[in-house]
């Protein structure tokens, strides 16, 4: 009898201890509507947060395991680069075990008194209808073990009887899922004329289509942004910044305009406290709270120099004047004041 005893005291510490240990608080920043094959990028990948419930629930180097569904994982090697930290945390370090499946170390410095945080972007590509989840698991115990969604993806996928169709203006279009369209292709392998087709190379006239936008529009004091007719998310609002003589400045988020303009990326060096952001073969460099901005090494003074606007979750976004920031894109801008909105004009040269 005091055998069974003592085994069910052993088996409630143990069970208690385990939940106690994993000590975290996750979430996904947003969950948005895409289309089967969407590929997250820096411009929209929803982020995991993963954040020490107290301090010291993770040890210096927490690992953890990264499961998709409906998804798999791409470009795997900017996401260190492109995790946001703070408090102790130091980084993160990413190997692929399967394409839906990453192993994850969690860095942080233990010397460091605060709470260690992670912003972790997902950038996978959608495989399935359904809600895409993230799956984390915990292999050194210190982080809490959780499935997320990170995106709601709209078939073609069957759902019982029906096919999953929702409708999203300006982002899908209706698709007929005949198998016909499986024969057409066979017959045209068999034309005599395809061969020719190779001429397709011609279609690098489309850069006037795929990533080059006709216009984008940000709000004052809203966040996101209209790109074509469909909204993005961003996690900070353009704002008006008073000057002495009761003049101002429009202060745009750098982040998200030049991504939302056609930038590869944007890059952020804690340790300098500059971005460099590479659209094209243009480079433009710049530092906080100095009024230098560097385009291709050529320097141009602004009026205003770039700040930091805080996001509201320990981070921030690196903020300049929307006349230095067009010209450093090569863009055109407008400015409403009836809606208080800025609308961005890309520049096409022949």
């Amino acid at each position: 009898m005091k055998q069974r005893i003592s085994m069910f005291l052993i088996l409630i510490l143990l069970a208690t201890s385990t939940v106690t240990y994993a000590a975290s608080e996750n979430s996904v920043n947003y969950t948005p509507r895409v289309r089967v094959d969407h590929l997250f990028t820096q411009e929209d990948a929803p982020r995991l947060r993963i954040e020490e419930s107290n301090l010291g629930d993770f040890r210096e180097d927490e690992r953890i395991r990264l499961h998709l569904e409906n998804a798999e994982w791409k470009n795997i090697d900017q996401i260190p680069a492109d995790t946001q930290v703070r408090g102790s945390a130091t980084g993160v370090r990413i190997s692929r075990v399967t394409s839906r499946t990453l192993q994850v170390t969690l860095e942080k410095d233990e010397s460091i008194n605060e709470k260690a945080g992670y912003q972790i972007p997902i950038y996978a590509e959608a495989t399935a209808g359904g809600y895409a989840t993230v799956r984390i698991e915990a292999w050194t115990g210190g982080v809490t073990a959780e499935t997320l969604n990170f995106a709601g993806v709209v078939g073609p996928e069957k759902t019982g009887e029906q096919w999953l169709r929702e409708d999203m203006p300006g982002h899908f279009e209706e698709e007929k899922q005949e198998e016909k369209v499986e024969e057409e292709p066979e017959e045209i392998v068999e034309e005599p004329e395809i061969p020719e087709e190779p001429i397709e190379p011609e279609e690098p006239a489309e850069p006037e289509e795929p990533s080059i936008p006709s216009e984008v529009i940000f709000f004052v004091d809203e966040t996101g942004y209209i790109k074509d007719g469909i909204q993005y998310p961003t996690d900070v609002a353009p704002f008006i910044k008073s000057l002495p003589g009761g003049t101002g400045r429009t202060m745009m988020p750098l982040h998200h305009v030049s991504l939302a303009l056609g930038a590869e990326e944007v890059i952020w060096d804690e340790k300098s406290r500059s971005v460099t952001v590479h659209k094209g073969e243009d480079t433009l460099q710049l530092k906080i709270d100095e009024p230098e901005l560097l385009i291709n090494n050529e320097v141009i003074t602004m009026d205003t120099p770039a700040i930091i606007q805080p996001t509201g979750d320990g981070l921030g976004r690196t903020m300049i004047p929307v006349a230095h920031l067009a010209q450093a894109l090569s863009v055109e801008y407008q400015w409403n004041p009836e809606d208080r909105s800025v609308t961005f004009q890309p520049l096409f040269h022949p």
